[in-house]
């Protein structure tokens, strides 16, 4: 009996196969033989007589490990034969989200896994990879296709033997994450939303400031990818003039919606509402203290005399109410919300604060009001008395007083060379409120000084002169037998020099001027010194004159003759002598109570006039004299020798005779202008030493009147 067997597989190897997790696996194993073999399956070490005599056989996969041993075995009577197929499960990369996802949204037409992200919250997005035998890598990446997220760490264990990679990342904006694996055989995209939602609105009540007297009160929705819609409401009434906007933040979209509203026209209660969705919100507006004029003037710089205006009118709601403070002198009273401060005094000056107030808080409004008074000099020397003297040696006070505000005038003092000069200041507050400066100034030299306010062109100059004063002259005088006395005037005035003149009131006059100077003295004034010579008795006025304002002084000065002896002249007689004076001359018969003389002769000489009693038996020698001749020098007599030679007297009328003793036949009398002649006699003595001696050669008896 013919016996054969072929081996199960025509190439009759064992094989290893790999195949895809769910897909069908054909497994060959051929039945052949004489006589025909019967076939085996065997799964590892267990036979599936289910699968008896089959000579293809499709496995489907389903359980991955590392591998299945399936086994064909073949025999007949002639032997047996097998073949090995060895099957190794594998997994293809797949990624699965491991959130719970949501509903589709209506607005996008995308229908995969969904999460919202709550309004400045984060959100968990995460997602497994499962593969075998290779792991995969898993990676995440945002909606810019930035990554952000990256895991390979593998997860083995039940329901199978897979690799399960999982990858959760927090995010905190919406908008698609993408997961793939790193071979990018599979992708996951989980879309973070954002849920419709009133995120933020104007607290209420909403009160409108004085910083913001028209304010808009705003409600802010969120969604995404969708966008909301805002309407306003009052009641029923749907306003309008709203100013929607939207915003990309934190990649969802952000709808502004602002209502503008003023002051107390806006009042009431307002809502913002979702189109579409029951979310709303309610806002109440009032309005708390407002000024009406917000360029109202809050400093005041004004002068003295002028109006200053309080404008502290408001508004708000609830009605408000005013009271007033402050420093000045006129501060307001009751609820006063404008106020007009009327010719306004320096101590009007300073600071008025009104308050405005009602529920919602306090205002306040400073003004601030300052008088300003010009500097000016109310009151000086020179106002008060005019222009200052100084006397001769003296120290003066000048004066000079200043008023200003808000500040003490600055008082500065200069004098003529404009040198500062310094003062004693003190400052008073006057009842106006204003401030007066008082400056005194000592002064020992004449010029101008000038007071003037620091910082100002205001200024007033005080002149310090020396008023026209006679300061010396010459004491009532004597004019002896010189003929000649020397009168002096002095005089000291400032600004102006001082002027002299001399005038004669009685006598022959002045013969010269001998010096007329000018000095200034230390304190500046000046000093003017006039001398003159007069030949003659009588009264001389010295007159002087400066300026305009000082009025012309006189000195008189009275210039009368001495008792003089004069010295016998053998060279020139006593009838020469008259005849080169102009001298007349008379006689006349002497009276009894006259001495012895037997006549009288008078003459004027140099003035003077002279008495001379003559006796005949002396007539001839007392031709040779010359007495009192105007060209002749006269010699005084010693007063042990006055009964050698001629002696003459004067006296006032009221003043008793003056008698010389008798030494000889010849008498003389002088006497001044304006004196009587009386029993005084001029002697001349012819004995003793020889007669007529002339004592011209004594320097001792030299005499000038």
């Amino acid at each position: 009996m013919l016996c054969m067997l072929d081996p199960p597989d025509p190439l009759g190897q064992d094989q290893t196969i790999a195949v895809t997790e769910g897909d069908p696996v054909p497994l060959p194993c051929k039945r052949t033989g004489v006589p025909l073999a019967d076939v085996q399956w065997f799964e590892e070490t267990l036979e599936r007589t289910d699968l008896r005599n089959r000579e293809m056989l499709t496995y489907l996969f389903g359980v991955i490990n590392n591998g299945i041993i399936i086994r064909c075995n073949v025999s007949n009577e002639c032997g047996w034969r097998n073949r090995t197929f060895v099957i190794i499960g594998k997994a293809v990369a797949t990624l699965l989200p491991t959130v719970q996802c949501l509903n589709s949204y209506s607005c996008s037409s995308y229908g995969g896994c969904s999460v919202h992200l709550p309004y400045q919250h984060i959100v968990t997005v995460s997602a497994e990879a499962r593969s075998f035998p290779d792991i995969s890598t898993v990676v995440l990446q945002n909606q810019t296709q930035q990554e952000i997220g990256r895991s390979t760490i593998p997860i083995a264990g039940p329901p199978d033997d897979a690799y399960r990679v999982q990858l959760q990342f927090n995010v905190s904006e919406v908008g698609n994450y993408t997961f793939h694996t790193e071979d990018a055989n599979a992708s996951l995209i989980i879309a973070v939303t954002a849920d419709h939602a009133i995120v933020s609105a104007t607290s209420s009540p909403a009160v409108l400031t004085a910083s913001a007297p028209s304010q808009g009160i705003m409600c802010v929705a969120r969604s995404y990818p969708c966008q909301s819609e805002i309407v306003w409401k009052q009641g029923n009434v749907t306003m309008s003039g709203v100013d929607s906007r939207v915003f990309d933040v934190d990649g969802a979209n952000l709808v502004t919606s602002v209502l503008t509203v003023s002051q107390c026209n806006g009042l009431g209660s307002y809502t913002c509402e979702l189109v579409a969705h029951a979310e709303e919100r309610s806002i109440d507006v009032e309005a708390e203290p407002m000024f009406v004029n917000d360029s109202a003037r809050l400093a005041f710089d004004v002068s003295e005399g002028g109006n200053v205006i309080l404008d502290c009118r408001s508004t708000g709601c609830p009605v408000v109410s005013v009271s007033w403070s402050g420093t000045g002198a006129n501060v307001p009273t009751g609820d006063q919300d404008c106020v007009t401060l009327s010719t306004v005094q320096p101590k009007d000056s300073g600071q008025y604060v009104c308050e405005v107030r009602n529920k919602h808080g306090v205002i306040t409004r400073t003004f601030t009001v300052s008088v300003k008074v010009e500097p000016d000099i109310t009151n000086s020397s020179k106002m008060a008395v005019g222009d200052v003297n100084l006397p001769e040696g003296a120290r003066v006070d000048v004066f000079c007083d200043a008023r200003g505000y808000p500040s003490a005038s600055a008082i500065v003092w200069t004098d003529s060379q404009l040198a500062k000069k310094y003062g004693r200041n003190s400052s008073a507050v006057t009842s106006d409120g204003s401030y007066l400066t008082h400056s005194v100034l000592s002064v020992n030299h004449t010029g101008t000084y000038t007071c003037s306010i620091g910082g100002t062109s205001e200024e007033l100059q005080i002149q310090v002169v020396a008023r026209l004063t006679i300061t010396f002259t010459t004491e009532n005088a004597n004019l002896d037998q010189t003929g000649s006395l020397q009168l002096m005037c002095q005089a000291r005035a400032f600004p102006t020099r001082p002027i002299i003149t001399w005038s004669a009131v009685s006598g022959d006059g002045i013969s010269m001027t001998l010096s007329d100077t000018s000095v200034e003295l230390p304190d500046g004034s000046y000093s003017q010194t006039s001398t003159v010579a007069v030949t003659s008795v009588g009264i001389y006025t010295c007159r002087v004159e400066a300026g305009p304002d000082d009025p012309i002084q006189k000195r008189n000065i009275s210039v009368k003759a001495m008792p003089t002896v004069f010295s016998v002249d053998t060279q020139t007689s006593f009838a020469s002598t008259l005849r080169q004076s102009s001298a007349t001359a008379t006689q006349s018969p002497e009276s009894s109570n006259k001495m012895k003389c037997g006549c009288i002769s008078t003459a004027s000489i140099a003035g003077i006039s002279v008495a001379v009693g003559l006796c005949s038996a002396a007539i001839s020698s007392l031709l040779t004299y010359a007495a009192v001749a105007r060209k002749h020098k006269a010699k005084r007599h010693p007063p042990d020798r006055v009964g050698f030679g001629m002696t003459a007297t004067t006296s006032p009328t009221s003043s008793p005779d003056y008698e010389v003793p008798d030494h000889g036949p010849m008498c003389a009398r002088v006497s001044g202008p304006n004196e009587t002649l009386t029993s005084s006699a001029l002697y001349a003595a012819m004995g003793g030493n020889g007669g007529g001696a002339s004592m011209s050669n004594n320097p001792a008896y030299d005499a000038i009147l």
